[in-house]
């Protein structure tokens, strides 16, 4: 047996899932759209575990428990926390380095093939095309003709679903707005609209009508794409080694499969010179045939016009200018929803699934998919019973599990690795799988968030060294979260983004595999850790937060785009504050971080900024308001009842603002049943110290603290 056991018995992380938390989340109302009122935020959020929640970030609780002399309990979630901090500190330096500058040339290098070209309406096109990807990155629309600096307005507008000035088609220009970490300086803003851009500009195969596509604009576009793969076809030339470039910069270090065909895929089939409508099908045919089409359906379709025998999937094969790529979660998403899933089986009466919603034209349906549902498909018997038995599956064809694990598990290279790391964590039967799963979802959602810009979004279709102490003087101790095979599988995660990470990171990354690799031994060691041990753990969350350089702090990223309607519903997923996790080992109490996520829906794309103003309300203020008025020893026992669950009733002096308040303390003290001794404005309450927040937010209470020893009894004031 591992030290400690980890069994129901024990119950050390005490964060079992409340009872009825899906079913309470189930019956919460929707919040009318219109106007200003927030989301409720935990409307999509499932099933949570019940950990307390802070208002402190990972690197605050563990900061707060050096101030307070409590002991580091180091959590699977921290070390989790640390590798997607990094992952997000790394990409801008590809980004920089590499991405930004090959897109350019590519656009560069293709404008100067063009410059041979006849001047024909495609020509015209393709150099608009390429040369709004440039005004883009340099943020300058000058010499734009007027129908690219239309569509420069659109991607800076970032309004919502419009036709497309340059390819015809309906677009949903809402996704160029910057966000996630791209929101955080002017260069980023500029080569996220850029790369998105040129990344969701779809030159489909076969020109559909579910695309909001006439048929003239549509040969045009294929006529362009014609164009585009005859001055790539030689291998040797600039304009062909520039693509395969700028393919590689994201295929070497991001998960996912290319969402789109690429020019030479393109180029194997000869184009007839007057009939690029024939050519276009005979491509899409070819890439049926050799299982070329995308599974995630990134844009808005109408299957009410797709034309005869084409399939929404069909309407959107086709060859995007960057790579956009389909992840397995994505994947998963996109099978959940209409048209994948059918009609509604279930009945007026009954509570209504979080995923039901109203397509027009067609009547009840799957319009978004649940996080949970993702989470369940890995792998988590209980929460897949309760998702069945709250409706969530009562759809016409909803997929068995068997097959969403199927698709969940399905990635191969980096994104297997993570999986392995999700799946090593959720494994077995643990009582506490609840915050296991939140916790799955919290770090799921830093990845989206650190790869928004490269992942294709489903969519509903419609109608240094380590320093540390030698000694521990407080007698802080530490202990690890027993879950080495968890750790093990996110040390060799995080080992393969290590291989592809730039080289001015990879120092870090090399530093931060060894932490792991050690805090997996630890972590499976059936022996109480060593003093020497127990300084590595207590050093370990600082120096993670020097390896990061990002800072902890909670993210959104928009995850899926539906319908409910005729009104937008945008899957939201992010992370809130730390939840605080305990572990009570021979009588001393040690403190970590778990995630909190959130998950829900809004007309709007939200970002960071948003999100974090949001968070920062005044209720956070009001939560920490009560450490003005606790003396400091009190403050440490409060924050460890609270972590751990303690409700065992304890003493607290009071001091009240005047003696005529006692009467205001009885009253209240009385209806929560808790005992009173008042002597003036002197009080002793006895109750759980996790409750002692809220003794202290009264404003007749001045200040509480520890009770006076025994040998100093309470005295009236005056005496």
């Amino acid at each position: 047996m591992l030290w400690p056991p980890p069994c129901c018995k024990s119950r050390p992380w005490r964060n079992l899932a409340r009872g009825g938390a899906l079913a309470l989340l189930l019956t919460a109302p929707l919040l009318a759209r219109g106007g200003d009122a927030p989301p409720n935020f935990d409307r999509f959020s499932g099933v949570l575990g019940a950990a307390p929640e802070t208002t402190l970030s990972f690197s605050a609780l563990y900061e707060e428990n050096r101030e307070l002399a409590i002991g580091d309990l180091i959590t699977v979630d921290l070390l989790a926390h640390a590798v997607t901090r990094l992952w997000q500190d790394t990409l801008p330096v590809h980004e920089t380095e590499t991405i930004a500058p090959r897109l350019n040339a590519t656009a560069a290098a293709l404008l100067k093939a063009l410059a041979s070209e006849p001047d024909t309406p495609a020509t015209a096109a393709n150099r608009d095309f390429l040369q709004l990807l440039q005004a883009l990155l340099a943020n300058k629309p000058d010499g734009l003709s007027e129908r690219a600096k239309a569509e420069y307005q659109l991607i800076q507008g970032a309004a919502g679903e419009a036709p497309s000035p340059l390819f015809g088609y309906r677009m949903d220009y809402s996704q160029f707005l910057p966000r996630a970490a791209y929101a955080e300086s002017e260069d980023r803003q500029r080569f996220f609209r850029a790369y998105r851009y040129a990344a969701t500009a779809l030159f489909p195969l076969v020109p559909s009508a579910a695309l909001g596509l006439d048929a003239a604009t549509g040969q045009r576009l294929l006529e362009q794409l014609a164009q585009l793969a005859r001055l790539t076809h030689a291998p040797d030339q600039e304009p062909a080694k520039a693509v395969s470039a700028l393919q590689a910069s994201i295929a070497d270090l991001l998960p996912g499969q290319p969402a789109s065909v690429d020019l030479r895929f393109v180029a194997g089939v000869a184009a007839p010179p007057n009939d690029p409508l024939a050519w276009g099908r005979t491509l899409l045919k070819k890439a049926q045939q050799e299982g070329r089409q995308p599974q995630v359906l990134s844009a808005s379709v109408d299957v009410g016009k797709l034309e005869p025998g084409l399939t929404a999937r069909d309407a959107l094969t086709g060859y995007r200018f960057a790579p956009l790529l389909e992840v397995a979660d994505s994947r998963v998403f996109q099978r959940l929803v209409y048209n994948a899933t059918g009609a509604w089986q279930g009945k007026e009466a009954t509570v209504k699934p979080l995923g039901l919603g109203v397509i027009e034209g067609f009547g009840p349906a799957k319009v978004r998919p649940l996080v949970d549902e993702w989470v369940a498909a890995l792998g988590v018997p209980p929460l897949r019973e309760q998702l069945t038995q709250h409706g969530e599956t009562a759809f016409g064809n909803y997929p068995s599990w068997n097959d969403l694990q199927k698709l969940a598990t399905g990635g191969e290279g980096l994104e297997g690795w993570r999986v392995k790391a999700f799946t090593a964590y959720l494994s077995g039967s643990s009582p506490d799988w609840p915050q296991r799963a939140e916790t799955v979802k919290g770090l799921w959602t830093e990845f989206k968030h650190a790869e928004l810009l490269y992942q294709a979004q489903s969519y509903t279709a419609t109608g240094k060294g380590l320093e540390m102490p030698a000694t521990d003087p407080a007698g802080r101790g530490a202990v690890i979260e027993p879950a080495p095979q968890a750790i093990h599988a996110l040390q060799a995660f995080s080992a393969e983004l290590a291989r592809r990470a730039p080289k001015p990171v990879q120092p870090r990354w090399a530093e931060l595999n060894q932490l792991l690799q050690r805090a997996a031994t630890l972590a499976g060691s059936r022996k109480p850790p060593s003093p020497d041990e127990q300084a590595f753990l207590r050093g370990l969350p600082k120096r993670l937060d020097q390896l990061a350089g990002r800072p902890s702090l909670p993210v959104v990223v928009d995850v899926h785009t539906g319908v409910d309607g005729r009104t937008p519903d945008i899957l939201h997923a992010a992370t809130g504050f730390a939840r605080e996790a305990a572990l009570t080992v021979d009588n001393k109490t040690y403190r970590g971080a778990r995630y909190r996520f959130f998950s829900f829906g809004d007309a709007r794309r939200w970002t960071d900024e948003r999100w974090r103003e949001t968070l920062a309300d005044p209720i956070t203020s009001e939560r920490q308001a009560w450490r003005l008025k606790a003396a400091p020893a009190l403050v440490r026992e409060v924050v460890l009842a609270r972590a751990s669950g303690d409700q065992k009733p304890q003493p607290v002096a009071v001091t009240l603002t005047e003696a005529a308040a006692g009467e205001q303390l009885e009253a209240w003290a009385g209806e929560r049943k808790w005992p009173v001794q008042r002597a003036e404005a002197q009080a002793t309450v006895t109750l759980p110290l996790a409750q002692a927040p809220e003794l202290a937010g009264q404003a007749w209470v001045a200040r509480i603290a520890p009770p006076p020893t025994p040998t100093e009894p309470l005295q009236p004031a005056g005496r």
